[in-house]
């Protein structure tokens, strides 16, 4: 109990670390009560994080704030449109395509799984064969159900689309061009004496920013370079597997 009671005072004696400790209790208190409310603005938050490094490249270079602000978000609003009447529609196509074409793979499987014992009697026997097909059978009757539940409730997917399409765009519009306002408004908020909560921020922020900006380039080079290489080798439903 002494042992407790001395970390306890030597942790947090600082008023530095209790404020740290708060700022990051109602941050963590936000996101997992409120979560599910507020994911179009936590969506936008973190689109205008990735975009606000365009924005200030754009800045360094003598532009102002306001003119940087509407050219990325034109950016955005031209590529969201090429998602949208570009992409989707093929992958759309495809996955069409893949699920019409689905029953005759599993028919060719099959058949290719009867032909097992035939040519490889000591490895594979016929009663294996037909349990292995009809596991196969259970499983696709599993999946028939899990496709129309999730159809069933699609409808409720297409609403919550909307709602993102239609609220993501103009809060990250708004976030990018009133962000100083924002910024200021919460450190007007917060204790005067917060350097160790500063220094965590400005730290943090700079691994965050690496790794999320990395990762979003790495999506659109693996998806790039995979549907251009599949769509060179011939492949069927390239657009499809490249989103994936």
């Amino acid at each position: 109990m002494d042992l407790l009671r001395d970390w306890f005072r030597r942790s947090f004696s600082d008023p530095q670390v209790v404020i740290l400790g708060v700022v990051l209790v109602i941050g963590f208190a936000i996101v997992l009560g409120l979560g599910k409310w507020l994911a179009p603005m936590f969506a936008s938050i973190v689109i205008a994080y990735l975009l606000e490094a365009i924005v200030a490249r754009l800045q360094r270079i003598g532009m102002p704030r306001m003119p940087a602000v509407i050219i990325v978000f034109l950016l955005v609003l031209t590529l969201l449109f090429f998602f949208l009447f570009g992409l989707i529609p093929i992958v759309s196509r495809q996955l069409t395509q893949l699920v019409q074409q689905f029953p005759s793979y599993i028919e060719k499987g099959q058949e290719l799984l009867k032909r097992l014992p035939e040519a490889y009697p000591q490895l594979i026997s016929e009663d294996q064969v037909q349990m292995i097909i009809s596991q196969i059978g259970q499983e696709m009757a599993t999946l028939g159900q899990a496709v129309l539940s999730w159809s069933l409730s699609s409808v409720v997917n297409i609403i919550g689309l909307v709602v993102y399409l239609l609220m993501v765009p103009v809060l990250v519009f708004f976030l990018l061009k009133d962000k100083d306002l924002m910024v200021g408004w919460i450190a007007d908020k917060l204790p005067r004496e917060r350097t160790l909560v500063n220094r965590v921020w400005t730290e943090s922020e700079a691994q965050i920013a690496n790794y999320v900006r990395g990762k979003v380039m790495e999506i659109f080079i693996v998806g790039a370079v995979t549907y251009i290489t599949f769509t060179v080798l011939g492949l069927q439903y390239s657009a499809l597997l490249a989103t994936i």
